[in-house]
This record gives structure tokens, sequence and C-alpha cells, in this order.
């Protein structure tokens, strides 16, 4: 009977077969209802947490953090952790974790304006010394920026802010640490007001990058800060200078800076990248008949694996009048829908993220009360084209195996092995792995060269 399953497995890759399969059971993490949901790995653990607005028993919406174990969705802190007034129904809502203790931090507007991690315990607000929190800059306007400083773990916001004098609503950014609020470089940096925000941290120099609406003209920009003050980059010149839900992302390999934007071309809507090398701003091939897309929610990320644009979005090529969630890449020339059906029929709550060990796309996606929240990975291949594959030089013999594994073409510091949820089984030095304490299955297993150049493959144990 193994024989027979380890036969169908290899086949289903050998023949490309894609699914969208469910993280967890078909009823999702919230049955009830969950809206703007945000998905993201433990750097440790490598679990799928989702933290969103929760409609437990069909009443307004209130905070819950929830992961999966491997076999279930578990609470942390208990649902609907802050219930402030649990007829009201908030929409801001961040989520990273800090990575020097692996705790999730939250951002959500209940109100009132919340920044909280969770010690394994209990929920704990950010309060300075000071006795300042979040709440204390008095948050306003239709948009914010959340992100976490990769390499201290300070939360950040970037606001329109409607105090310090002045004209309001200029955008400031406020971080906490290493015990108080305060203001990176003045605040009320920008050229015009802002209305609308998305932030991410560069990794290697833990540089934030700010996109906002507040350039000169009112035009979209991105603003980086370099350690002193806010400088604007040269405008991307977006299609739609007027759309709240911009997003950007940064390539962790490179620095490469990406910025995505629902727009009308051609009378069609459609979503626009662009690239930014250090110098130059590129336009990633936006063809509508590629991505016709319902300008509603979006999502995007640069995959790890293959270094590719992957896109979440409404497709409504699939039917005008029931659009549904799908998911494509750009392969340097053309955007290619990724495998052969879609996720979902449609929602306006979608959010996208990469399995840190096989780097296979997850999507999360959620509606309104009564409708659901869920779950999705990708269990196809991401074909043979994928550069990530290519790049592979390792070798695992015997394989299948049985007792150990050996890891050939490359010189081995440290191995992982993980299943195919993603939780670490194994960890060793040198290149033989023993294998006697798995299971028959699939494993992926991560190895680090004495360079410190990581390498993914996959392992059958019988």
């Amino acid at each position: 009977m193994k024989r027979y399953v380890l036969l169908l497995a290899m086949l289903a890759t050998l023949t490309g077969y894609c699914q969208w399969s469910f993280v967890g059971s078909s009823d999702g993490f919230a049955p009830d209802g969950a809206i703007t949901p945000v998905l993201r790995f433990h750097p440790q653990t490598n679990e799928p947490y989702v933290f969103f607005f929760d409609f437990l028993q069909n009443v307004g919406a209130g905070p819950t953090l929830m992961r999966f174990d491997g076999s279930d969705w578990v609470d942390l802190g208990g649902r609907r952790f802050d219930d402030d007034d649990p007829n009201l129904t908030p929409f801001k809502i961040g989520f990273d974790f800090d990575r020097t203790n692996n705790w999730p931090v939250v951002y959500y507007d209940s109100p009132p304006n919340h920044m909280q991690t969770f010690d394994g315990i209990d929920w704990i607000e950010y309060v300075g010394d000071d006795t300042i929190q979040i709440q204390d800059f008095f948050i306003n306007g239709d948009g914010f920026g959340f992100a976490v400083n990769p390499l201290n773990g300070n939360p950040t916001l970037a606001f329109s802010d409607t105090s310090n004098g002045g004209t309001p609503g200029l955008a400031s950014v406020v971080s906490y640490g290493p015990t108080n609020w305060g203001y990176l470089s003045t605040p009320k940096f920008s050229q015009e007001v802002a209305a609308f925000f998305d932030m991410e941290y560069y990794a290697s120099n833990g540089a934030p990058y700010l996109l906002h609406d507040g350039g000169t003209g009112d035009r979209v920009v991105v603003s980086e800060f370099d350690g002193v003050e806010w400088n604007d980059l040269p405008d991307p010149n977006l299609t739609n200078q007027n759309n709240s839900i911009a997003k950007i992302r940064i390539d962790q390999s490179n620095g490469d800076i990406y910025v995505a934007n629902p727009a009308n071309i051609g009378g069609q809507p459609t979503i626009e990248v662009k690239k930014w090398d250090g110098s130059t701003w590129t336009d990633l091939v936006t063809d509508v008949t590629q991505v016709h897309a319902q300008a509603t929610a979006f999502d995007f990320g640069i995959n790890p694996g293959d270094g590719m644009v992957y896109l979440l979005y409404m497709d409504r090529n699939n039917t005008s009048s029931n659009p549904n969630l799908t998911v494509s890449r750009y392969d340097g020339s053309d955007w290619v829908m990724l495998g052969n059906e879609t996720i979902s029929g449609g929602s306006d709550h979608i959010s996208l993220a990469f399995h840190p060990v096989d780097f296979v796309p997850y999507v999360a996606y959620g509606a309104a009360s009564g409708s659901g929240g869920w779950v999705k990975r990708f269990d196809g291949t991401l074909g043979v084209n994928d550069p990530s594959l290519a790049q592979l030089e390792i070798r695992l013999t015997p394989n299948p195996a049985i007792n150990y594994t050996k890891i050939t073409g490359m010189l081995v510091d440290q191995y992982e092995v993980y299943d195919l949820n993603g939780r670490r089984l194994l960890a060793g030095y040198g290149n033989q792995v023993n294998t006697e304490s798995l299971s028959a299955g699939t494993y992926l297993v991560k190895v680090v060269s004495t360079s410190g150049q990581p390498n993914h493959t996959k392992l059958i144990v019988k």
C-alpha cells in the first residue's frame, strides 16, 4: 500500500499535476467568517499563522491569531482576544514576527489602535517607559503601513499624521525600541497629504521602504529611510494615482523593489507591476489578457525559491459575473497561471505567502459574517523550467531511503529535515542522515554548505 501511494505521488509530480489543497479541513480556520487575513510563517517552526478579524458567532469582528499545528487550526490567546466593542468591525490590520524572539507582532484598530505581541501566554501592548503607546499618536486616515524590523524586532507604523501642528495628514512613521515609541526622522515628512501606505524592510541592512501617495503633486512614490531622513526615489509613474491598495515588496536576495497597483489599461482592469533596480523603474509586461483582474483586492510577493513575482488576484477571465481567486507568476516575459485550476470563488480579503523551506505558495482568503476563512497550498509542481530546480546541486543516495541517506554534490555543514507541513523533524551536521526515526513518506531536506549556501531537495523514505 505504501508503494502504491508513493507511486501516485511520484506520478503526480512527474506529470505536473496541479492542485490547490486545504491546509487543515475544508471547514477552514474560521467557519463563521474572516476578513482582512494576513498570512505568515513562523521563523522557527515554519508553521502557517493567520491574523484576521474574526466573525465568531456571527457578530462584529474581533482580532484572532491562529496557527496550523499539523492537524488543526488553534488560536493563540483566545478567539477575538480583544472585544472592545463586540458589534464593531475594524479593518486596519498588520502582522509579522519579531525575529529576535520569534514572537508574533500585530497591529489593529479595534478601536483604539493597538500594537501588541504574544509571549506564549498573554497579549502584551507595546507601552513605552514614558507610558506612550501607539494610540497616543492619533492614528488617522484611510491607510497605514505596518512592518517589523527584521534585525531588531522593532514594530513600525506609517500613518496620516493629524498631530504636531502644520498641515494635517502628512506622512509620519513611528517605531518602538528599545523601550519607547519614537519618530523615524521628523514627523510629517511627505511633500503632500498621504492617505494610503505600504511598507517593507530590506533585511540585509534593516532599511525600511515606504510606498505612499504623498509625493510632489500627490504622486505615488517610494520613500527610503537612510537612518537619518526619508528620501523619495524617482517617480514610478503608476497609471493609477488614486488607489488605496497599492503594495510594495522587496526582493530580499538583491534589494530590488517592486510596486504593484490596480490599473485600468485600454478599458480593462489589471494589475500594474514595476521594478526598481537601484537606478531605473521598468515595467513587467502588463497584458490584460493574462492578468484580467478585478481591482478590489490583490496581493503579491517575490518567491525566494525561484526569484519570480507572484500575483494573487480575482481573475475576471474565469467569469465576469463571479471572478475567482487565481495566482499567476511572471516568468520574465509573460504572466503564467499557476496550476490548472482557480483557488476559490471571489473574495475581497486575501493574502499570499511562501513556505520558507520548499517555497510553495500558500494563500489565505476569507469573507464576511457566515462565509468562512481558509488557507490553501499549491500541491502541483512549480514547473520543469523552475530556476530553483535548475540550481540544485545536491543529491541524496539512496533515495528512496530505508535507514539512512548520504548528501553528495556539495560540502555539507548542516542539514534539516521537514515534513510537508513544515515541521522540523531532524537536524544535524555532516553528510549522512539517519532516517530510522522517520515514517514512510516524502520529506523536505534543507542543506547548508560550508560556505553558507542553502539548498533544498526532496527525500522519500520507505
